[in-house]
């Protein structure tokens, strides 16, 4: 993180002379909420009863004027309490919470320096960093830079913080939809399990605005937790035709160790914890899986163990040498690689056991030549 400026930036000059320039800040959409279904008649409340329970402490009749202005602005409906004036409105029960909201913001900002970073205004509206930036740039919101050390920073006025949360706030609210994070804590199942079943149902997500904390991501509409629920309780049967790692290894005719090695490296993501038939929950794995292992296993099946014979490693490591000085002399003694499977039923180049005697069996001339060769590449 860049050291912020101080809250005196007069100091700070643009290296060309580009202004900082926002354009015109569009209407804040929070109000979808507020309504005449906003709570019963008798909670709704007066600009009067607003500012009391705001309690700022000043003029009352100043007050009122700024919460009428700020109720005006951001568009908040009213209805006519006619049996006491036709002119005494009432305001939805929500307001209050809008308008502390409005001023805790309002604090917050007034506290801010006249230019910021880009990850600070980022963190401030609660977006990211890669959002922000693009908003800004096509805006054609010009940065102020400065120099630090050897690089230039760039800085924004702060009035970006204003241009980018008016249209944060157009994005919906939550209301009802979730995000793969509560989905989580409320069913208690890891996010990627649930991701698949919500890919699997082709469900799709937008962009929704937390009720709680303010900040933008994906969120599945209402019906995502009953698909997940579902997808919950059809798991707690058993098994069926889905295979756990015990069986697959001992269907397959190679080792355990090789069905587990590549499980763990191709299908743990597949893999779902399922009932056995002892009612035992276990990590199942489709049962395409099976038959993928054994033709992988069947086409190995066609090349001869290993045995004795030995890979270019363990000839590098019997002769005292490293690969590339094993590499560079084979072809002075005829020797070619045959595949063969090793313990792990993988197909790998081998050579003969005699190959390392023969290697260091070789006239002195071809032992010390390519040593330039071998040295710079070491």
């Amino acid at each position: 993180m860049y050291p912020e400026l101080s809250h005196n930036t007069t100091n700070i000059e643009p290296t060309s002379e580009q202004q900082v320039k926002l354009p015109d800040i569009p209407f804040e959409n929070r109000i979808a909420e507020l309504g005449p279904d906003d709570g019963y008649i008798n909670e709704w409340m007066s600009i009067g009863e607003i500012v009391l329970k705001m309690d700022t402490g000043k003029n009352h009749d100043s007050d009122k004027r700024h919460v009428r202005r700020q109720i005006i602005d951001l568009g908040i409906p009213h209805i006519v309490d006619e049996a006491k004036s036709p002119n005494h409105y009432l305001y939805p029960p929500k307001t209050l919470e809008l308008l502390l909201c409005e001023r805790k913001w309002s604090e917050d900002y007034s506290r801010l320096p006249n230019l910021l970073v880009l990850d600070d205004i980022a963190d401030f509206i609660g977006r990211s960093r890669g959002w922000s930036e693009k908003t800004l740039s096509d805006s054609d919101s010009t940065p102020i830079y400065q120099r630090w050390g050897s690089r230039l920073v760039a800085y924004y006025n702060k009035k970006a913080i204003k241009f980018l949360r008016n249209i944060n706030l157009q994005t919906p609210l939550d209301n009802g939809w979730y995000n793969l994070g509560v989905l989580a804590e409320v069913t208690g199942e890891d996010r990627e399990w649930i991701q698949r079943r919500l890919d699997e149902s082709n469900l799709k997500p937008e962009e929704r605005r937390s009720s709680l904390t303010g900040k933008v991501s994906d969120h599945f509409p209402p019906e995502a937790l009953d698909i997940v629920e579902r997808a919950k309780q059809l798991r707690a049967v058993a098994g069926g035709a889905w295979l756990t790692e015990a069986t697959i290894a001992s269907i397959m005719p190679t080792s355990g160790t090789w069905v587990r090695s590549r499980l763990s490296d191709r299908y743990s993501h597949l893999a779902e914890p399922r009932q056995d038939d002892h009612r035992v929950t276990r990590n199942h794995y489709p049962p395409w899986i099976l038959d993928e292992l054994l033709e992988e296993a069947l086409k190995h099946e066609k090349y001869p163990p290993m045995e004795r014979h030995l890979p270019i490693s363990v000839v590098a490591r019997k002769v005292g040498h490293h690969v590339l000085w094993v590499e560079n002399r084979l072809q002075f003694i005829g020797a070619e690689p045959k595949l063969r499977r090793d313990g792990q039923n993988r197909v790998i180049e081998c050579y003969s056991p005699r190959v390392p005697k023969q290697l260091l069996g070789l006239p002195s001339d071809i032992l010390k030549r390519f040593k330039d060769l071998e040295v710079w590449f070491g």
